[in-house]
């Protein structure tokens, strides 16, 4: 059958082939989309929530999109019929507010984890219930890693430990907690190591103190896992800024991790909102091969970013060269083909909202982008089928 023919209604035809999803915004709040992409074509759009704040995570052929601040639900799509959720839950309990659900790991067709941000209990879920009830299946208890503090009037208050990422590796699963005082990140980031042997049991087994502060991503690479850390990014109490590219030695196991700085993002002046050796605060990295990756910089005075190539093993920056410059790049990451995408939300005078591939041609040693691939609204975080 022609491309042109396929039924758009029922993509029950693209089971088993490499796609990608991504999640997009109206850039006001208001109305979101998620798009089904494969290479260059967008084979359908699909706008139908009431919110931009959204993430996403494909497993095995579904779709898993979730609202997060101020929405807290999950919902799963199938390729049978992409327009119409299988279910959509709460991801609240109780006289619960808002929990913002901020990633959505799936370990098998009967567990998977919602890591909450603003709880200290995350959820163990079934992704594949018969009815709500059925839905949540455990907890997740993170209450150990909470942070004492002062609220916004300055009164005593205990914070969550905020689990940004997650991701899988075999019968492990490594998980990121920014954690905060507050506004003010001056409390030591860490990173946990969860055994899932017994998927539907998790286990805490390590939890490692991160050099980095305000982690917001992650990539386990062989025996290394690269975290980008914004640091003090709104550097309210003046800070300095304590982000950059931590890899953390896993090699040894759990109980053994070492780390290193790799990539230090701070020049040393303290100069408030501005205190930074790229011009920006790392906002992410991807690594796609042991010696070639991407770090983004950004400063949120001047929301203009810029993509530099890296060395992942001696940390050099290579700011010779500037990819995508003027962009709001909100994620990064390795396709399949091992090259780096990236979507772009924010629109510069230079360039176009769209999901975008760098690739490196070592023969030459040239960089080409090709893109933007565009999704109707900007995109925002996108999610590759395993």
């Amino acid at each position: 059958m022609d491309s042109d023919q396929k039924d758009l209604d029922d993509l029950s035809w693209m089971s088993g082939m490499q796609f990608m999803v991504s999640v997009n915004t109206d850039g006001a709040g208001g109305t979101g989309s998620y798009s089904i992409i494969q290479g260059e074509t967008v084979i359908k759009d699909i706008v139908s929530f009431n919110t931009d704040d959204l993430g996403v995570t494909v497993w095995n052929g579904s779709v898993f999109v979730f609202g997060r601040y101020g929405k807290d639900w999950l919902a799963r799509f199938d390729l049978d019929d992409p327009a119409d959720p299988i279910y959509q839950y709460s991801t609240i309990e109780g006289a619960e507010s808002t929990m913002n659900p901020k990633d959505v790991v799936i370990a098998n067709n009967n567990t998977g984890y919602v890591f909450r941000y603003g709880s200290s209990v995350s959820w163990i879920i079934d992704p594949s219930p018969v009815d709500e009830p059925s839905f949540r299946i455990g907890y997740i208890d993170l209450s150990d890693y909470e942070t004492e503090g002062y609220d916004f009037f300055g009164d005593p208050a205990v914070f969550p430990p905020n689990p940004v990422q997650a991701r899988v590796n075999g019968n492990t699963m490594y998980v990121l907690l920014e954690r905060s005082n507050g506004w003010a990140y001056d409390v030591d980031a860490l990173l946990l190591t969860v055994d899932i042997s017994a998927p539907a049991s998790p286990a805490i087994i390590d939890a490692f103190t991160l050099k980095v502060r305000s982690p917001n991503s992650m990539q386990v690479f062989g025996d290394s896992i690269y975290i980008a850390g914004w640091g003090n990014y709104y550097n309210f109490s003046g800070q300095i800024p304590t982000g950059g590219i931590e890899r953390v030695n896993i090699s040894g196991g759990p109980g053994t991790y070492s780390s290193v700085l790799l990539v230090d993002d701070d020049d040393g002046s303290d100069t408030l909102g501005s205190a930074y050796t790229y011009g920006g605060a790392t906002l992410h990295t991807a690594v796609v091969s042991s010696n070639l990756g991407y770090i983004c910089f950004g400063n949120y005075l001047t929301p203009l970013y810029r993509i530099h190539p890296f060395n992942p093993g001696s940390g050099t920056v290579d700011t010779s060269v500037t990819l995508m410059n003027g962009v709001n790049v909100s994620q990064m990451a390795v396709n399949p083909e091992g090259n780096m995408t990236a979507s772009a939300s924010y629109v510069s005078k230079q360039t176009q909202a769209g999901i975008y591939t760098i690739e490196f041609d070592p023969v030459f040693s040239e960089y080409s982008a090709s893109g933007p691939v565009s999704v109707g609204l900007q995109p925002s975080l996108f999610s590759y089928n395993n």
